[in-house]
C-alpha cells in the first residue's frame, strides 16, 4: 500500500492498473462496429483511435479513511457512467471489501502533462460488482456523470493472433492516458486455474501498472 493523501500530484508515479486494449478497427456513428455486408472496417490510425477512444478510459482512485489505497485504470462501457477496472485496484486486501471512497478521474480534452492539472475532474463511484479471481470489478457512478461515449466490448472470438493492437492506460513512472502499440501474440486460458480467466497476450508495451 501507499499513502495517498496528495494524491493529484503523486498518481503520475504509483501503482496504475488495467490497460485498456483496442484493436485497431473502426468505430461507426453510436459506437457500434461497422455491419455492413461484405464490408471490411475501416483501418484507423493510432492518432484516430486515441482521439476517439481515450476520453472513455479513466483514472480510478480507491481509498480508506487514512488516505491509504490503490489508483488503476477504468473503460466507460455504458451510457450511465459505469466503469470496468481490475478488482485488485478496488478491494482492500486486508479488509478483504472494496475501499469506502472510490472515485474516477475523467480525461480532460486537452492533456497538459502536470497530474494537478489533468486530474480536475473528479467523480465518486461505488463498487456494483467485483470478481477477486477474475480480478474484474465494474463501478457505478453516485451521482449524474458526464456525457461520454462508451466503450463497445469486443468479441473474443473475432480476435486473430497477429492483430494490431493500441493499449491505453496509466503506467507507473509513466504519463497519464499513454498509448502504446504493439500485436496479439498468443491466446492463454484459464490463467492461475481460474476458469474462464482467458487473456489475450501482446507485445505492445504495458509497463508495470496498466497491465
Amino acid at each position: 500500500m501507499t499513502n495517498h493523501k496528495n494524491v493529484p500530484g503523486r498518481l503520475i508515479v504509483n501503482l496504475l492498473a488495467l490497460a485498456v486494449v483496442f484493436p485497431c478497427a473502426a468505430r461507426v456513428g453510436s459506437g457500434a462496429p461497422s455491419l455492413q455486408a461484405n464490408a471490411a472496417p475501416k483501418k484507423l490510425s493510432p492518432e484516430q483511435v486515441y482521439e476517439s477512444e481515450s476520453p472513455s478510459v479513466v483514472v480510478v482512485t480507491a481509498l480508506n479513511a487514512a488516505g491509504v489505497g490503490e489508483l488503476g485504470t477504468g473503460s466507460i462501457i455504458d451510457a450511465k457512467g459505469h466503469v470496468l477496472t481490475n478488482a485488485h485496484v478496488i478491494v482492500d486486501k486486508a479488509a478483504g471489501k472494496p475501499y469506502p471512497f472510490i472515485g474516477v478521474y475523467l480525461k480532460p480534452a486537452n492533456l497538459t502533462g502536470d497530474p494537478r492539472r489533468d486530474l480536475a475532474n473528479r467523480r465518486t463511484m461505488k463498487a456494483l460488482f467485483y470478481d477477486r479471481a477474475k480480478d474484474l470489478a465494474i463501478l457505478e457512478p453516485t451521482r449524474d456523470f458526464p456525457s461520454r461515449p462508451p466503450l463497445p466490448l469486443g468479441d473474443s472470438r473475432n480476435v486473430k493472433i497477429g492483430q494490431s493492437v493500441l493499449a491505453i492506460g496509466n503506467p507507473e513512472q509513466g504519463g497519464l492516458w499513454t498509448m502504446t502499440r504493439g500485436i496479439v501474440s498468443t491466446v492463454l486460458a484459464n490463467i492461475g486455474g481460474v476458469q474462464g480467466k482467458n487473456v489475450f497476450q501482446t507485445d505492445a508495451s504495458i509497463n508495470r501498472g496498466n497491465s
